[in-house]
């Protein structure tokens, strides 16, 4: 019989076969219907000559039909392998297919169902044709149910609702099957892969799994659980998984029966991005249904987390297998740095490259989106460092929420005025993070001292003198975000809130390498009592574990405190430096008031400088808010600042401090 198809049809020979067997199944049932009710309007009229041959005819009209062994469309046989199909389901995916390649099947069914408003193949029609025997039929009627593989990978729909009679209900074949069937599916959706570094280590991780994957895959089919910080190169070690067995890789955002149904048809590896969630303890309806489908076939599949989570044994009755790749590390980061400067047409210098790879703690993902926020083809003078650097931190930058506060680093060395010694101390604090890789790397530190990575501080003295200004000059000449931490809110009456807290800081600031900075650290970093109730061996625990976070951390910590004595001793010692901020002598707050004017500000000629510096005895905070005060005093009178604007502005300082100014003569005592 001649097919008179809708859509062109590629490959057409073997479809014609199957569906010319088609045609003679429902042959033979339009003759049985002919024979057994000749109306003249069947499906609008019952008359009583029907009901008489309906009760006459015997339940069982004939034999099961015969069913080929093999299909003659290669779309049809595949998908038959590939799902692990029967020769009835396809055989029913064929009845479905029928109807899109030529309408005149349209009125076939409608004919044999008794009913011209039903145009479309059901579970009934099928298995009035497929299933002859009465015991089969009810054995079939279990293909379509949820957990089948016809419906689970979404091979077929059945419209409708749960709540109607299954054997009534319109089969319907997705699109993407039917593009499959007949040829026109067209690549599978591909995923664009850049190419990632991967540390040895890592490697070495992908070529075992891999190698392990190839043994059990004809047996076992594991589940490939692949954990890693975000960019550290998880996709790319599927993808290189996946050219291991000789499939292509194709990704879901979602786990979903029709991304499982997809790759099967693409006969690839298939890859959920960032997944953590499926492993939750709660389990959705949707990694049920999930679950279900992976059962319900061979496809490979892969899985890629960015956080811990307690795997299962199995998955979808599949065993369950780990690789966890490791962040990134320093080298492995100024390749990157270097390849992706290579792809925006500039070149970095190993020297250049080591120097990103140490001061930002990035992706390879973020590297990428910093050489492309860089905009480093036009930079003018400006060196492509210099382009490269401003752009990393912003990449860098984090929001630690409620616990902690960005500053945006105002000062540079020549606005900060310090004793020698403790700027010679700030500037060794410069040097370590910008020599690590030369001394932990070429040089070997890093067999001799773990955790060589970490940068603890300790900025003492009383209020004023300069610890928070120096925190930004060394977020400013490092070029990291620097963060304030909010110990009234970090530190918690509850019991292992706090260290909840902490742990949220270190891990957010280590992800974007920022500077933290405890302000009045004391009252979070004080010293270990004796342990006399349970409150007090809590406590003690919140200090050991701070210590602990301390030197895991990958990053610099600031700790700042106006009270040096009340540092917990086991603190001190582990810290790499300690810096005394002292209160500013006459000379220096000289200079102090001399910096924090700025040229544009008018003086009237009674100003002297030096003279306020001998009389009052200020730190440095306070004569900053005194030269802004006295500025809008001036600026009120709309006259020059003159000495009489900054004594007053003096006299509010000392109020805001508790002490009256009777005269400058107190002012030195």
């Amino acid at each position: 019989m001649a097919l008179v198809t809708s859509i062109e049809v590629r490959s057409t020979a073997g479809l014609a076969q199957d569906l010319a067997w088609l045609d003679s199944i429902l042959r033979e049932a339009i003759e049985g219907r002919r024979q057994g009710a000749p109306d003249v309007l069947p499906g609008v009229y019952v008359s009583e000559r029907e009901v008489d041959a309906l009760l006459a005819r015997p339940s069982i009209e004939r034999p099961t039909a015969t069913l080929p062994v093999t299909w003659g469309s290669r779309q049809l046989e595949s998908l038959q392998d590939r799902f692990g199909l029967t020769s009835f389901d396809i055989a029913t995916v064929l009845l479905g297919l029928a109807p899109a390649l030529d309408q005149r099947y349209a009125r076939i069914y409608a004919y044999l169902q008794d009913d011209l408003t039903q145009p479309y193949a059901t579970p009934g029609l099928a298995l009035q044709l497929f299933a002859g025997d009465l015991e089969f039929r009810a054995q079939l009627r279990e293909r379509f149910q949820p957990t089948s593989p016809l419906r689970a990978l979404v091979l077929l729909g059945l419209a409708g609702d749960e709540s109607q009679p299954l054997i009534g209900r319109a089969l319907t074949i997705p699109e993407r099957v039917v593009a499959s069937l007949t040829g026109h599916s067209g690549p599978p959706p591909a995923l664009e892969m850049r190419e990632l570094v991967l540390d040895e280590t890592g490697m070495a991780l992908v070529h075992g799994a891999a190698q392990a994957w190839r043994q059990a895959l004809a047996t076992q089919r594991p589940v490939i659980v692949i954990k890693g910080e975000p960019g550290s190169g998880r996709r790319l070690a599927a993808e290189k998984l996946a050219a291991a067995i000789g499939r292509h890789l194709v990704t879901s955002l979602e786990p979903s029966a029709d991304a499982i149904r997809d790759a099967v048809l693409a006969d690839a590896v298939l890859c959920l991005v960032d997944a953590s969630h499926l492993f939750e303890p709660e389990g959705s309806e949707e990694r049920w249904r999930f679950e279900a489908a992976i059962a319900c076939t061979v496809t490979p599949l892969v899985i890629t987390i960015s956080r811990e989570v307690q795997l299962p044994q199995r998955f979808g009755g599949r065993p369950v297998r780990l690789v966890s790749l490791p962040p990134l590390g320093m080298v492995e980061r100024g390749r990157i740095w270097q390849q992706e400067a290579a792809l925006a047409a500039v070149s970095l210098t190993d020297q250049e490259a080591t120097m990103l790879a140490t001061t930002y703690r990035l992706s390879g993902r973020e590297i990428r989106l910093a050489v492309e926020r860089a905009s480093v083809h036009d930079g003018g003078s400006e060196s492509v460092l210099e382009r490269l650097a401003p752009s990393a931190k912003v990449v860098s930058s984090t929001n630690l929420g409620r616990l902690g506060q960005e500053v945006l680093p105002r000062f540079r060395w020549q606005d900060i005025v310090l004793p020698a010694d403790v700027a010679e101390l700030l500037k060794e604090m410069i040097i370590r993070v910008r020599h690590q890789p030369l001394v932990f790397g070429e040089w070997g530190f890093t067999q001799r001292h773990a955790r060589s990575s970490s940068l603890s501080a300790l900025f003492a003295g009383p209020s004023g003198t300069g610890k928070t200004m120096a925190a930004e000059v060394i977020a400013n000449e490092l070029g990291l975000p620097l963060y304030r931490v909010d110990l009234s809110v970090v530190v918690s009456k509850y019991i292992g809130e706090t260290e909840k807290n902490l742990a949220q800081i270190f891990g957010e600031a280590e992800s974007s390498s920022a500077i933290l900075f405890f302000d009045e650290a004391d009252a979070l970093f004080g010293k270990r009592s004796e342990v006399k109730d349970a409150h007090d061996r809590y406590a003690n625990i919140e200090v050991s574990y701070l210590l602990q976070r301390m030197e895991d951390y990958d990053g610099i910590i600031i700790l700042a405190s106006n009270f040096r004595q009340n540092m917990d001793e086991a603190f001190v010692r582990r810290l790499h430096l300690t810096a005394d901020f002292p209160f500013p002598d006459e000379d220096a707050r000289f200079e102090i008031w001399s910096r924090h004017l700025p040229p544009a500000l008018p003086l009237d000629e009674d100003v002297d400088l030096r003279l306020l510096a001998k009389q009052y005895r200020l730190s440095g905070g306070n004569i900053r808010n005194a030269c802004v005060t006295a500025a809008f005093l001036a600026a009120a009178e709309d006259s020059r600042a003159g000495m009489a604007h900054f004594q007053r502005a003096i006299r509010r300082e000392h109020q805001k401090m508790g002490k009256l100014l009777l005269n400058p003569a107190e002012a030195t005592s």
